[in-house]
């Protein structure tokens, strides 16, 4: 009995095998660059046009090309926000905290004891992470849910600027910052920190790579006709 073909295309959430990620190649060069000069980025794009699987595949260093040398000393932390509508700001700073020293294990020693959460356990992790010579990166997907969260106020996100100079923080939203943000906190500084990119369809010859080469890895190539 002949081996079943698997369908490449069945899964049609956040991305999982980074050898099916195609494009944006110039879109990630430059977010590269920008993440190599230690700065904020903000990724804009409707659902589904590939924001989850672009933060995903960030970390990777079959990615970085000519970029990995000078990101070596970034830690890349990824973190899902979709369940964030309900969430605190205590709960956000000990969620990140945890994922903060679960992504540096290996590469550096933190003074952080499990539980030890809050705004200022936070900031510690970062003081201690520069401190070593390393940079942190907060990937952080579903921002609008951050965003749109009446509990997260003007004071926690002052905050979170305060803490630019030793963190980049990458989100990811359907629409600008300004705009997925609550009223009471439109007007914070905090949305004016970042490099904005718009994540677009494919153009016309990635499409193309996209249909043709996961089919003929399956083993059923697409012909002319």
């Amino acid at each position: 009995m002949k081996n079943m073909l698997q369908n490449p295309y069945v899964n049609t959430s956040m991305l999982r095998d980074y050898n099916m990620f195609f494009g944006h190649q110039i879109l990630l060069r430059r977010i590269y660059a920008e993440l190599v000069s230690k700065q904020c980025i903000s990724l804009i794009g409707l659902r589904h046009i590939g924001k989850s699987s672009l933060l995903r595949v960030l970390p990777l260093h079959e990615f970085q090309g000519d970029f990995a040398p000078r990101l070596q000393k970034h830690i890349f932390v990824p973190l899902d926000l979709r369940e964030y509508r309900q969430k605190s700001g205590d709960d956000f700073f000990e969620a990140v905290s945890k994922h903060i020293v679960a992504k540096a294990h290996g590469h550096l020693e933190l003074h952080h004891e499990p539980g030890e959460g809050g705004a200022d356990a936070f900031s510690a992790l970062l003081t201690e992470i520069q401190e070593q010579g390393f940079h942190t990166v907060l990937l952080m997907d579903a921002f609008d849910n951050v965003a749109r969260n009446h509990r997260f106020d003007l004071d926690f996100f002052s905050y979170l600027r305060s803490q630019a100079l030793r963190v980049s923080y990458v989100t990811a939203t359907i629409a600008p910052l300004q705009k997925v943000c609550h009223s009471s906190v439109e007007d914070s500084p905090f949305f004016n920190i970042f490099a904005v990119h718009e994540v677009g369809p494919l153009d016309l010859d990635e499409a193309r790579e996209l249909i043709l080469l996961p089919s003929e890895k399956a083993g059923l190539p697409f012909t002319s006709e």
